[in-house]
């Protein structure tokens, strides 16, 4: 029982501590230039090496056991106390730490199969794009520096949250999903990291100049999905990709579908930007209609991706290396919200945005753009693009 209990204290200790160092790393705040009305934001990052960054700790699965034995009292590990406050209020980890039972004896009690390596987490807005993506990027980290990544991995959902379109995706990423609120007798695994929370993600820390890997995750959830990443810059025909936000069902907690910050004049703009320029391929889509693999090949094909401020432009990160970045802001909604700003300055791609200021463009949850507006963006971002051919 002691050496057990001992066991998760140090797991957890050695969780917090890398933690800790990995955001401290990457800490590095830099001023946010936010644009008033519309116009270029290029920023590069300080440090192009990003993906030069190795794990804290190569040595993970090389900890003796003796470490743990509890009789040598010139070996025990510093005991780390967990309160509610650690990763933020009301932390999921601090409620697992105060229910956590250790016991050597199993006789009598039928276990679920064992798993070798197993990466929990808890997932609050588990039906939203954006939030989903942080808590991917987290268990990629988490398979990363724990290396994992080649192994047999086993992703423990600690919710009960009903089916939602995302669940497929997280199959195709990871292999074995098991969701708590699903078993029916107790579950065995011999070793389990405990994630990031989505929120704490760095994903979400959008302060920060850059964060690592952020390539190596792109090329690992296309590759998973077997999406051909050759797609180069053609400057005699460039693709124009808008998305479209519709009404539609993504869980069973949602039924009427509702979404905000929709397009009030979005057939208006398409005609608008195929007649100015008819060398470039527009077109637009509601792209969460459409399965994942299907999403990822439009985009991996798209050189500018243009969008109200929403969940969808989470696909920023999938872009081509060369692509661009349009964002448009309803006037409800703060220029602070700088989520995609960041994934194309951490990408290095370009970026630009229009921000609605007048109260006229707005209708309940539609935005109208001025066409000539988006026009304007869109001749400047052709002109930068097309400076790299």
């Amino acid at each position: 029982m002691a050496y057990n209990r001992l066991f998760v204290i140090f797991a957890l200790a050695h969780f917090l501590i890398c933690s800790f160092l990995l955001l401290k790393i990457f800490n590095n705040r830099t001023p946010t230039n936010s644009p008033i009305d519309y116009g270029v934001d290029e920023i590069r990052p300080k440090n192009d090496d990003i993906d030069e960054i190795r794990p804290i700790d190569d040595n993970i699965d090389e900890i003796h056991p003796s470490l743990f034995d509890d009789t040598n009292e010139s070996r025990k590990p510093n005991m780390v106390e967990i309160s509610k406050d650690t990763y933020g209020k009301d932390d999921p980890k601090a409620r697992w730490v105060k229910v956590i039972q250790c016991s050597n004896n199993t006789n009598g009690i039928s276990l679920t199969r064992f798993y070798d390596f197993a990466i929990a987490l808890t997932r609050f807005e588990y039906a939203n794009f954006y939030h989903t993506m942080t808590d991917w990027f987290n268990t990629f980290l988490m398979a990363k520096l724990f290396k994992r990544m080649t192994r047999n991995l086993t992703i423990l959902l600690i919710d009960a949250h009903p089916k939602g379109i995302l669940d497929e995706t997280w199959k195709t990423l990871f292999g074995t999903i098991i969701q708590t609120s699903s078993l029916s007798k107790p579950l065995t695994a011999k070793k389990l990291i405990w994630s990031i929370n989505g929120y704490d993600s760095l994903l979400n820390q959008h302060h920060l100049s850059f964060i690592p890997y952020i390539e190596e995750f792109r090329k690992f959830f296309l590759k998973s999905h077997w999406i051909d990443d050759s797609h180069k810059l053609n400057c005699d025909r460039i693709n124009i990709l808008v998305i479209l936000r519709h009404d539609y069902i993504a869980h069973p907690r949602n039924p009427k579908g509702k979404v905000a910050r929709k397009l009030k004049n979005e057939n208006e703009i398409l005609t608008n930007l195929s007649s100015f320029f008819p060398s470039v391929d527009v077109k637009g889509v509601q792209i969460d209609s459409y399965q994942m693999n299907k999403q990822l090949e439009m985009i991996s094909k798209t050189d500018i991706l243009i969008g109200v401020h929403g969940a969808g432009l989470s696909h920023t990160l999938f872009l081509p290396k060369h692509a661009g970045i349009i964002e448009l802001y309803p006037l409800k909604v703060s220029l602070r919200k700088e989520n995609f700003k960041s994934f194309a300055r951490w990408r290095k791609l370009t970026y630009m945005c229009w921000k609605n200021l007048e109260v006229e463009n707005e209708e309940n949850d539609f935005t109208y753009v001025p066409p000539n507006d988006l026009t304007d963006l869109v001749a400047k971002m052709l002109k930068t693009l097309r400076s790299k051919c």
